[in-house]
């Protein structure tokens, strides 16, 4: 098997597994009001951080854009109070310059993780009441497909190719590359805008999340001239998750 199809097989794996050993542990158990699911749909802004861009954190706005929008879908489990596990799917597009290089890139990415969110919540105001704003931090494992074409800023040509046939007009196999997201969130219960008539707010949160990607890879901008490590990404996000 590819060696990417095996990272997936795997990485997909471990998912079922832990999600089924975690239904299995909540069904042998008593049921607890800690213990819950929800379901959330994010949007946000994607940052490169790698070879080909010009300020280290820093985006171009300016003829090529670096900022890229994204977004997600993703399941979450709460295991006790401090503790969640998250599986998240996230897409988009990330782009650099370098304008020293006369270069710049264009990439597609489908990034699918899965987190260990952890309350600050609990852990600095237990057992007090902590109310409605609960704010948590991350870290997971996960892959990421991509593909990216690599430009001459001053003519706009190709200059090479990933995922892509030579010409960059037919999609290919996406290169599979190991990621570690790692990051913070904050969410906030909607459900003071809870009525009898709009009963849907009562089990809707309104989160914000900033995940920072450390990849194994040095492959997305196709470049490694100018900064030394693999490359990176960031995602800022804004949502709504539905809790059942």
């Amino acid at each position: 098997m590819h060696r990417a199809g095996m990272k997936k097989t795997h990485f997909v794996s471990i998912i079922l597994i832990a999600f089924f050993l975690l239904d299995m542990t909540n069904k042998s158990t008593a049921q607890r009001q800690d213990i819950d699911w929800s379901v959330g749909l994010d949007a946000g802004l994607l940052l490169f951080y790698g070879d080909i861009k010009e300020k280290d954190f820093i985006p171009v706005l300016r003829n090529k854009n670096e900022v890229k929008l994204g977004g997600g879908i993703n399941v979450k489990r709460r295991l006790n109070p401090y503790l969640s596990l998250q599986f998240n799917m996230m897409w988009g597009s990330l782009s650099g310059t370098n304008r020293s290089l006369e270069r710049y890139f264009k990439s597609k990415i489908f990034n699918w993780n899965i987190n260990a969110n952890i309350s600050i919540n609990e852990i600095v105001f237990y057992p007090e009441n902590k109310g409605d704003l609960q704010v948590y931090l991350l870290l997971g494992a996960g892959l990421v497909d991509f593909r990216s074409i690599l430009y001459d800023l001053n003519t706009d040509e190709i200059v090479d190719v990933r995922g892509y046939s030579p010409d960059g007009k037919i999609k290919e196999k996406m290169t599979t590359e190991l990621v570690i997201p790692l990051g913070f969130g904050a969410s906030y219960g909607m459900h003071n805008l809870y009525t009898e008539e709009n009963a849907f707010f009562d089990k809707v949160d309104f989160v914000f999340e900033f995940r920072w990607y450390f990849t194994n890879t040095d492959k997305i901008d196709m470049s490694n001239t100018v900064r030394s490590g693999k490359d990176q990404y960031s995602f800022a996000s804004i949502g709504l998750h539905y809790n059942f």
